[in-house]
């Protein structure tokens, strides 16, 4: 059998290719945003966290608030919780002559606002086919759990690729998060669902801010579909950048990539993730985002990588990398 020999234009026509698709999966479309107006706040997907006898922000536009159906002291835009104990709430408002039962929307902690606990897990990759026992993701989400925060952030990648079945599962593991869990999507939620029109049916919005007591929580989405890297478009910065400017004496950013961390990742060798004395996942607007973080001094939490060390300080910020809850993080490329 003779073979033939391949033509000599395929090798220059696969490099082509191999670039086209580098270049065209850094520089793209983002994913849709679903940004949490503040009329809406609170609400089942983003509720309130307010400390013993303390209080929560609200919309001016809110007329009147009702905590299990009593009237709560609202007095410019802050709802007073006095007297009560801690755990969920129903909330009710009153906004444009119009009363909305929002749902379970209130959590009061077992913490003054003053000095609270809180946490951050990342990175849980639920698999499509089975290989983590569920089991072990539940007694890791338990344990988060019974270290008794305030409140917890889930920094993305609850998921492999989003399926069904993937989803059912993840469901069922978070019901071991007795506190307000609030979400975040990261990069494998778009494999199926690059619009997060899903994730938005199932878990509200991409993009919200809330406050407890002095301290500022900003949750983004700089996420670009099908890709491990994305960043913040100008539309993006602007919300970003209007959230950040609340007073507030700290400021957290919560998202799914690493903005600015040192050499741990095999993305090393790409040129506009490698940024000399630190690596970043953020490419869009990095420099501005940068910027930002530092005219606000914010401190940053991401997932991601699936790697833990000590927190990383550069210009005069500070980056905290949260590691993979799962141990469904071993393996290839495909777990970033």
């Amino acid at each position: 059998m003779k073979l033939q020999a391949a033509k000599p234009y395929l090798p220059v026509a696969c490099f082509g290719v191999g670039v086209f698709l580098i270049l065209g999966l850094s520089f793209g479309w983002s994913v849709g945003h679903y940004y949490l107006s503040p009329e809406n706040f609170p609400n089942q997907f983003v509720p309130a966290v307010a400390g013993l006898g303390g209080s929560f922000e609200v919309s001016p536009q809110v007329e009147a608030v009702w905590i299990d159906g009593r009237p709560a002291r609202l007095e410019n835009g802050r709802v007073w919780v006095e007297n009560l104990d801690p755990g969920w709430y129903e909330v009710t408002v009153r906004l444009g002559g119009r009363t909305e039962n929002r749902g379970r929307a209130l959590y009061v902690m077992p913490f003054k606002e003053d000095n609270f606990l809180w946490a951050v897990v990342s990175d849980i990759h639920v698999p499509r086919f089975g290989r983590v026992i569920p089991e072990i993701v539940e007694n890791g989400l338990r344990l988060v759990n019974e270290l008794g925060p305030g409140f917890v952030f889930l920094a993305g990648d609850a998921v492999d690729f989003g399926l069904d079945e993937e989803w059912k599962t993840f469901m069922e593991v978070a019901k071991a998060v007795e506190v307000p869990f609030f979400k975040l999507p990261g990069n494998h939620e778009t494999y199926i669902d690059p619009y997060l029109k899903r994730w938005n049916s199932m878990f509200g919005p991409t993009n919200y801010s809330f406050k407890i007591g002095d301290v500022l929580f900003v949750g983004a989405c700089p996420i670009g579909p099908y890709r491990a890297w994305g960043g913040f478009n100008d539309e993006e910065l602007k919300w970003l950048e209007n959230q950040l400017a609340q007073p507030a004496q700290l400021k957290f950013l919560i998202q799914h990539y690493p903005i600015a961390y040192g050499q741990t990742t095999i993305y090393s060798g790409i040129p506009y993730i490698n940024r000399g004395k630190y690596n970043s996942c953020i490419v869009w607007n990095h420099e501005k985002t940068m910027e930002l973080l530092e005219r606000e001094n914010v401190v940053s939490v991401f997932g991601h990588w699936h790697v833990f060390d000590e927190p990383f300080e550069y210009r005069g910020l500070t980056f905290y990398h949260n590691p993979s809850l799962s141990p469904n993080s071993k393996g290839g490329i495909i777990q970033w």
